[in-house]
């Protein structure tokens, strides 16, 4: 991983501080679609299920902001979200999403650094695909309060098309765990979760407008990003 881990370290190093020039792109977009979560959308399969997190739900409406109740707000063009944020303060969170010409996928989050207030660069994930596949992702953040770096990827192994295990090597540590076989993402994930195919089932009680037009009908939401063409390399 020595080679990955300079080159998603030199990305990192490269966007650290253009927080104001994703958000100045990423406005100018039109003609685009909202909703409201609890939570960040899984980039990759089982994401918050890993982080010890339940899975992000969608609101039905957007949650009123003088309850001071923490909400996301996604931005969605072409069924795909691109731009998510802290609905109450984008200081507090911002997401970039950005697709290469491989269809791979790239994750900035940036968030407040409390010395200057300015919004850094905090967390970088990588996503290799495979067709509509996940294979690896590789996840580097960078604590500066702490000033701790960590590096690690995750590896999908596949039978019959769903998810048999999940390894976790880590860099810095110089292991490699299986996190999940099929029998514990089984028990990790109730079927009303998520599924094997990167995508976040909406409970129907929770469903937001358009959603009920499909009647008892479930719909998922894809955690894939849009193509977007300023984001290098």
């Amino acid at each position: 991983m020595e080679k990955e881990y300079v080159l998603i370290k030199e990305k990192f190093n490269e966007n650290f501080k253009q927080y104001k020039k994703h958000l100045k792109f990423f406005e100018k977009i039109n003609n685009y679609e909202t909703n409201y979560s609890n939570s960040y959308i899984d980039f990759f399969p089982y994401e918050s299920i890993m982080n010890g997190y339940k899975p992000a739900i969608l609101y039905k409406n957007k949650p009123l902001s003088n309850k001071n109740e923490n909400f996301i707000e996604n931005r969605i063009k072409d069924n795909e979200i691109y731009y998510s944020y802290n609905g109450l303060h984008k200081e507090w969170g911002s997401e970039f999403y950005f697709t290469d010409e491989k269809n791979n996928k790239t994750r900035l989050f940036y968030t407040n650094d409390n010395d200057d207030e300015k919004m850094l660069l905090s967390q970088l994930y990588y996503k290799i695909m495979n067709g509509l596949f996940v294979e690896r992702v590789y996840c580097y953040m960078n604590d500066l309060d702490m000033e701790e770096e960590t590096f690690y990827l995750f590896e999908y192994k596949y039978a019959k098309e769903n998810i048999e295990k999940i390894i976790r090597y880590n860099y810095f540590d110089k292991e490699s765990k299986i996190i999940y076989d099929e029998k514990k993402l089984k028990r990790a994930c109730p079927k009303n979760c998520v599924n094997d195919q990167n995508m976040v089932e909406i409970p129907r009680e929770k469903l937001w407008s358009w959603h009920e037009r499909r009647k008892r009908k479930k719909r998922i939401l894809s955690t894939s990003c849009l193509i977007i063409s300023t984001f290098e390399g």
